[in-house]
């Protein structure tokens, strides 16, 4: 056996433990099932994309591992944290279109020229309606920049603006929003701006913002909390931003925490 098979064996091997790992054994959610199918279907209403029936309290649970073909017709929205995502994971070779860009914010996203358009840069919000009929799914992160805001109040007013701006470019999308991610020991406790006490109050009014307007909430923050309650330390060399290798665990993690809408 060459030296490349080797690697790309043990490659495989490290990618299908990081699964199990973030999965675990078995389904999590799945609308299957007695009275919950009964219920649990897709509808339109005023515009929304919904499931009745869903627990849109809770964070998305596990589920059956999806294949990475499943994010090919996702748009990925959101600042540096998911631009290492699209750039360091295995989303690198698929067709999920990037929306990101480093330092974008829930306020900068609707004014901000970043995205190639035929030779050209426009918003995000008009990629989204231009390119309407190539995604299903959307996934947004946002909240570190703006854990300087002088307001919380003030970011989640934006991001439900931003959610109804996503609502009317494509009303059958499904939207994931995922959770700020911690930050390790040593930001925490050297800045007075990234610190986990205050990403959890963003979580918080986040979370929330999915319960009232029917998204589906993935959980990031606690799946990547250490028993300290923090971000391991090896998870990222600024305490901030993922390595290569946590990019591949955050795209496991997404991959077993999906919903399928009947219909």
């Amino acid at each position: 056996m060459t030296f490349s098979c080797r690697k790309t064996l043990l490659k495989a091997a490290a990618f299908l433990l990081a699964v199990v790992l973030l999965c675990g054994v078995g389904g999590g959610h799945t609308i299957t099932s007695s009275a919950e199918e009964k219920s649990y279907k897709k509808s339109l209403v005023s515009g929304k994309m919904i499931a009745e029936g869903y627990p849109y309290n809770k964070p998305v649970a596990k589920s059956a591992v999806a294949a990475k073909s499943y994010f090919n017709d996702a748009v990925f929205i959101g600042d540096s944290r998911t631009v290492d995502l699209m750039i360091y994971s295995d989303l690198s070779n698929s067709k999920a279109l990037a929306y990101c860009d480093v330092g974008l914010n829930i306020s900068t996203v609707f004014t901000k020229k970043f995205v190639g358009y035929k030779g050209d840069k426009i918003t995000a919000p008009a990629a989204l309606k231009k390119n309407h009929a190539k995604y299903s799914k959307v996934y947004l992160m946002f909240g570190l920049n703006e854990l300087g805001y002088g307001s919380v109040e003030a970011f989640i007013n934006q991001y439900k603006k931003f959610v109804a701006t996503v609502r009317s470019a494509n009303k059958n999308a499904v939207i994931y929003v995922q959770s700020v991610l911690p930050v390790s020991k040593q930001r925490d406790t050297t800045s007075d701006t990234f610190f986990n006490a205050r990403i959890m109050k963003y979580n918080k009014l986040i979370r929330k913002m999915c319960r009232e307007q029917k998204l589906f909430y993935i959980d990031l923050y606690n799946a990547f909390l250490n028993t300290e309650g923090y971000l391991p330390a090896d998870a990222a060399s600024d305490g901030i931003h993922f390595d290569p290798s946590y990019c591949g665990k955050w795209l496991s993690y997404l991959q077993c925490h999906t919903v399928k809408l009947n219909g």
